[in-house]
């Protein structure tokens, strides 16, 4: 059911070897459906702060966070999206890394609802990424070089 609230969440986006990280509810989306890793940022938590909560987890280890890539404000349409709990979300996005990170072996992810997996980047147009918007939007922002223009305070 979806609920009429809006929802602000930290993504990160975690590239190694050509592969970026996502994540999957098997239980919700029969593993086919997947997302940036990252959560909900709370109350009077900064974004930065809410994806390194969100990424310890979700996958485990100490990450840092990166530039800001872009912010993207969805609306999903609830007679194509019926499995979507949200139905309008801002999206804050970060390049994150872990020293901890050293190739695409498989993470054996920390809650037992979600799935962690490496997809190729040139794959990224063949899978269901939600937002969908993200599948172009992902390979632009990181071929920009700009300076981090997001402030949190």
């Amino acid at each position: 059911m979806i609920k009429n609230e809006i929802h602000n969440l930290a993504r990160g986006i975690i590239v190694q070897d050509n592969h970026i990280l996502l994540v999957s509810h098997p239980e919700y989306w029969d593993g086919n459906t997947f997302y940036l890793p990252g959560g909900h940022i709370e109350h009077r938590e900064t974004a930065v702060s809410a994806l390194i909560r969100e990424l310890r987890e979700e996958v485990g280890y100490e990450f840092g966070v990166g530039r800001f890539l872009g912010c993207l404000e969805h609306i999903f349409n609830p007679t194509i999206d019926i499995t979507v709990c949200h139905s309008h979300e801002f999206y804050f996005l970060f390049l994150a890394h872990s020293r901890n990170i050293l190739d695409i072996s498989p993470i054996i992810q920390q809650e037992a609802k979600v799935k962690l997996t490496w997809v190729n980047m040139d794959n990224l147009n063949k899978i269901n990424l939600l937002p969908n918007p993200l599948i172009k939007l992902i390979p632009i922002w990181l071929k920009l070089n700009f300076k981090n223009s997001f402030v949190g305070c």
